[in-house]
């Protein structure tokens, strides 16, 4: 996974897949989120700081490193639970790598009738 490292990211699940599959490696790539009122945040220092699991977290990554970190991986994994535009995941299948999206509002597409908006407010654009 590639994101900031806190619960609407998907770092609960991402620990909980991990432990059910203790015979991988995984990789989180990203920081953990400096906000003050972070959710959960016991829960995922506990994660970090668990010296028996099978996640490695690197830290941010950007540029050489992160394409080396995407080089090297054999599959993604993007637990986001809130997300905008998932530009990480179209950076990791423009690496090939097979995904694993959660199947979020986010991911849905987009249609007239699923904005709040509505297209009556968009004239001539649907």
């Amino acid at each position: 996974a590639v994101a900031s490292i806190q619960k609407r990211k998907g770092i609960l699940d991402f620990a909980k897949i991990a432990k059910e599959l203790k015979q991988y490696q995984f990789v989180w790539v990203g920081k953990i989120s400096n906000i003050a009122t972070l959710e959960d945040r016991e829960k995922i220092e506990k994660i970090l700081k668990d010296k028996d699991s099978n996640i490695i977290f690197p830290g941010y990554l950007n540029g050489t490193e992160l394409t080396g970190a995407y080089s090297a991986a054999s599959v993604f994994v993007f637990p986001t639970h809130a997300e905008t535009f998932g530009l990480v995941a179209v950076e990791a299948a423009a690496f090939g790598l097979p995904h694993h999206l959660y199947p979020k509002r986010w991911a849905e597409p987009t249609t007239p009738e699923s904005c709040t908006a509505g297209p009556e407010n968009f004239p001539g654009r649907w």
